[in-house]
Formats: structure tokens, sequence, C-alpha cells
């Protein structure tokens, strides 16, 4: 199924069109795949993409009745795409977090033809966004170098990451995150790819690198890191399924190909 972005509806709703709605950050669905337009009865009705370039994506507030899944726990069952339900999930999150504007507190208004809001008060903008993360699979001599954070999902083993900062670069983000957490200075690094996190946060898009360590010392944060480690291949291997990061995840993608040689 091929997905692709769309700010505007250029053609009405059809029934066989694809429906998420959204309560929280959960995103509805049938039992065995997606819902559709046919069900959504007088659901205020967004499009914000396509499918395979004919059927449009539509998302809206979730009714009663409806079921719904935390959206990332959808990302490892093959009936649903990462993107559509991304999607629907950040534009219906920001649009309930971009009521009223920030310096005026007037009411926003939906700008015709973009997902984006304008005050009329004050003409401030407001564009739907995302938030860059950067993730490192680091290694040093056939080990890959897993952390445990300290305060969220402390009991999975994981890829160093963080938030980039305004003036750097993805590559000076991940060089300074790697060193933060465990004190470890990189001595080379290569984009690796991106994708979405899987962890609550719709709005954050990761872009992944693969850095070779230039030490194997490690001296960890205690503010955010409970616990870092080098691991041989066949460790990783071993750990159990609950502590390693997700399926369908860029840290899984990512880990799962250095276990495998690559």
């Amino acid at each position: 199924m091929t997905f692709a972005p769309l700010t505007a509806a250029p053609r009405p709703a059809k029934p066989d069109d694809v429906w998420i709605p959204v309560r929280g950050k959960e995103a509805g669905h049938a039992a065995d795949g997606y819902l559709t337009v046919a069900e959504a009865g007088d659901a205020a009705l967004i499009c914000v993409g396509s499918l395979d370039g004919d059927r449009l994506l539509w998302t809206s507030e979730a009714p009663a009745g409806v079921t719904t899944t935390l959206w990332s726990e959808l990302f490892a069952r093959p009936e649903f795409g990462q993107g559509p339900v991304l999607r629907a999930v950040q534009i219906m999150d920001w649009r309930a977090g971009h009521r009223y504007c920030g310096s005026c507190a007037a009411e926003l208004a939906d700008c015709a033809g973009y997902l984006s809001r304008k005050c009329p008060s004050c003409d401030r903008l407001y564009m739907v966004g995302l938030n860059p993360v950067v993730l490192v699979l680091v290694t040093h001599e056939e080990r890959v170098l897993l952390v445990r954070h300290s305060y969220q999902l402390s009991h999975k083993w994981l890829l160093v990451s963080g938030y980039m900062e305004s003036g750097e670069t993805f590559e000076l983000a991940a060089a300074r995150e790697v060193f933060e957490e465990t004190g470890v200075r990189l001595a080379s690094l290569a984009y690796a790819g991106s994708g979405p996190s899987a962890f609550g946060d719709p709005h954050v898009l990761m872009a992944g690198f693969e850095g070779i360590a230039a030490s194997p010392e490690v001296v960890v944060d205690p503010v955010e890191i409970e616990e870092a480690r080098w691991f041989t291949r066949e460790e990783v291997l071993a750990l159990p399924e609950e502590v390693k990061p997700l399926r369908g995840v860029l840290g899984r993608e990512l880990l799962d190909r250095w276990t495998a040689g690559g």
C-alpha cells in the first residue's frame, strides 16, 4: 500500500475511502483493518492523504463506540501502514493542541486548502510541523552499544537517541547525544535512514545513523540513562522480545540489520 500525505481533498469523500478516526493518541480501526468512510456517519472529515493513488485517507475525532488502539501498537500489525495511522493521529493531535493563538489567545481559523491555522486577530500562522530526533547505532569491534533510559521504558534496551537543538546539524546532534548519554566519542558517523518514533509522540521524526566508537569506555549520564552496555550479536539475539525495540520502527530495523551482519 502506497501512502502519500495531502493537505487538502482533491475530491469529495467516497464510501470506500479509508477513515481513521482518532481519540487522543489512539487510532480507530476495524477488527481486520481500516474503517471506511461509509462507517463514518456524520463525522467532520478531514482529508490527510491518499492510498495507492486513488483512495483518499480521511480522519476525524473518534465517535463513541469506535474501537481504538494506541497508534504505536498498530505498527507491528501488517494490515496497517505506519504512514496512514501516524498521519491521522498527528494531524488530529496537532489540531487539538492548536485551537487558540499563543500570542493573543484568539481562536484560530483553518486555512482554506491547507492543514495550517491562522489567527484572525494578529495574523500569526501555525503550520503543522515535526520534531527531529537523532537515533544512533554505535558499534565497536563487533559489539553494539544499547542503553536503558531512566525516565521511560526503562525495561527496554534501545539505541542512543535525543532531540536536535537549534543551530545543530543532524551529525552534530548525533555525536553530542552519544557523548552526553554514554561518554562515548565517535570516530565515524554515517546516515542510515529515517522513520517515526513509536514511543508516544506522533510529531517526532527520527533520523538514523550508524557510528563507530573511538573507544569502548562508557560513562553514563545518570539523569537520563539507567544503564549502558556493549552487546555481541549473539547477546542481542538472545534478548527477550519485550526488551528490544518494537518491530516496525527504525531502531529495530537498524539493530536487526546489524545482528544480521549488515
